[in-house]
């Protein structure tokens, strides 16, 4: 009799423990997955995703373009965590990897190998880093005026530059922001005020202060610096009110004085997202890109008109939303296709070739380089 009661438990240990595992097995989906080793090597590309609005499904896709290799959601596999909700920005600084979530009011701070999480900051709306050196660096935001300084070592925040914004009375969320950097030189760097604005600011990193406000067009947003050390800027305008892109230049040798060149960029008709964006240079610094979606363009420094011939034609369908230069001069254009289905990614070589095209997460809106040292 004992020796059918012990098979008898041993028959229901069994049975529990298949009624366990079968149980487990259906875990939901959306429940933290198991993190996976990853060991990303240089050249990397990482595709930063925006995501939909509100809907925290941001990502962050690895290419490797020598063996046309990706891995896709790269920051969850190993995290066991999603990213977050509204990805904006990522930059390299030192040896890690910083990833901005805007909606989400977080930075994360990683291995760029691994793609593990070593520091993170909690902050508001946060947009794009600059980093002034291995203990400080400055946040833009949108909806405030004031910009972050922050400890990229510690994570920590350790004070704020105020700017005229900071005195506008009754602003809504969307009449106060700052943007994109540009470093001028070893103590200046310019910000962009994008949203409802007209200002590019200088800011003496030294004193952690602003000392002179450019106006330029409307909605000034991306900049870059010509081999002269002339930085163009890339107003986009409000379309929807009857103010279209323009371009403009500021001079840095010269009080930062700043002049429209060409006329207005006329958008395409008929796109559902009629998008000007993304002025980026060249490797030689002689000319720069810029998408006016679908197409993108590109401009040299010594002409005094908007080029009308596009040199990327992309496809008509193409919502056409971030563009990078990589470091050896290939192209990278986002399409984020209808803004909720997953995006593709382009690569044209530096004469105009299309290399490759893939993939990726929902809104690709960055891309950062991951190059041996």
């Amino acid at each position: 009799m004992k020796k059918y009661f012990d098979n008898l438990s041993l028959r229901i240990g069994a049975l529990s423990l298949m009624l366990f595992a079968l149980a487990t097995s259906c875990t939901p989906s959306n429940d933290r997955p198991t993190p996976e080793p990853i060991n990303l090597e240089p050249p990397t590309v990482y595709v930063i995703n925006s995501g939909g609005q509100g809907k925290a499904n941001a990502s962050i896709d690895a290419y490797a373009p020598d063996r046309k290799r990706l891995i896709r959601e790269v920051f969850n596999k190993t995290n066991g965590i999603k990213l977050g909700d509204t990805a904006q920005s990522g930059s390299f600084f030192g040896n890690d990897l910083y990833i901005v979530v805007g909606n989400s009011n977080v930075i994360y701070r990683l291995n760029p190998k691994t793609m593990k999480r070593t520091g993170q900051l909690e902050i508001e709306s946060p947009r794009y880093i600059y980093f002034v050196s291995s203990d400080k660096a400055y946040v833009s935001h949108l909806g405030s005026g004031d910009i972050t300084i922050f400890n990229p070592r510690t994570m920590e925040t350790t004070g704020k530059i105020t700017t005229y914004q900071s005195a506008i009375q009754g602003a809504g969320k969307f009449d106060l922001s700052t943007e994109e950097w540009l470093k001028v030189d070893d103590k200046h760097v310019l910000v962009s005020c994008w949203s409802n604005n007209s200002k590019v600011l200088l800011i003496d990193t030294t004193q952690d202060k602003v000392v002179k406000e450019i106006e330029v067009g409307l909605q000034p947003k991306s900049m870059d610096m010509d081999k002269n050390g002339k930085v163009w800027v890339l107003c986009e305008g409000q379309s929807w009110v009857g103010k279209n892109p323009t371009i403009w230049t500021i001079d840095s040798k010269v009080n930062y004085a700043a002049h429209q060149v060409g006329g207005e960029i006329t958008k395409f008709k008929d796109l559902m997202y009629p998008a000007t964006s993304h002025l980026r240079m060249n490797l030689a610094k002689d000319a720069f890109y810029f998408f006016n979606a679908p197409h993108v363009f590109k401009m040299n420094i010594t002409d005094k008109e908007i080029p009308a011939t596009p040199f990327v034609n992309m496809p008509s369908n193409c919502n056409t939303y971030s563009l990078a230069v990589a470091p050896n001069g290939d192209l990278y254009i986002g399409d984020s296709k209808d803004n909720k289905q997953e995006g593709t990614v382009y690569r044209y070589s530096a004469d105009g070739q299309k290399l490759d095209s893939f993939s990726v997460g929902v809104l690709p809106i960055d891309f950062v380089f991951y190059v041996k040292k």
